[in-house]
């Protein structure tokens, strides 16, 4: 249970850095990776923690690969599948993607910049959670 608190609270802080800068420590993000392959040390888990770590410390840019995801976003779905299950991410990236449309066309003002679209994939997570 207080590693799910840990988990929502990291959630909320990188989201809340996402909405302010549209950058965040990927430090915290391989955090979260941890958590959850400590929790559950499974041969998928390791192969996507491997993953979380060759983005995290190397130059290899996931993103380069998959237009339009920012590098944490990728490496968060990454950690959503440690977390959760691989089957997880695209009912993750479904409902933040939804959200971020919705939120767009009502309140086009808030959206002149770049999207942070963290914020999106931790509601994603949240509705898979709860």
């Amino acid at each position: 249970m207080s590693s799910k608190l840990v988990v929502v609270t990291l959630l909320v802080y990188l989201s809340l850095v996402d909405l302010k800068t549209t950058s965040v420590n990927g430090m915290w993000i391989g955090l979260l990776g941890l958590t959850g392959i400590i929790e559950q040390f499974t041969p998928i888990n390791l192969l996507l923690f491997s993953l979380l770590v060759l983005s995290l410390f190397t130059r290899f840019q996931f993103s380069n690969i998959i237009k339009g995801l920012g590098e944490a976003d990728f490496e968060l779905t990454l950690v959503f599948g440690i977390l959760l299950t691989i089957q997880a991410i695209p009912k993750i990236i479904w409902l933040a993607s939804g959200l971020c449309l919705i939120f767009k066309f009502c309140f086009p003002y808030f959206h002149k910049r770049k999207t942070p679209f963290i914020p999106y994939l931790v509601f994603g997570y949240l509705m898979m959670i709860f």
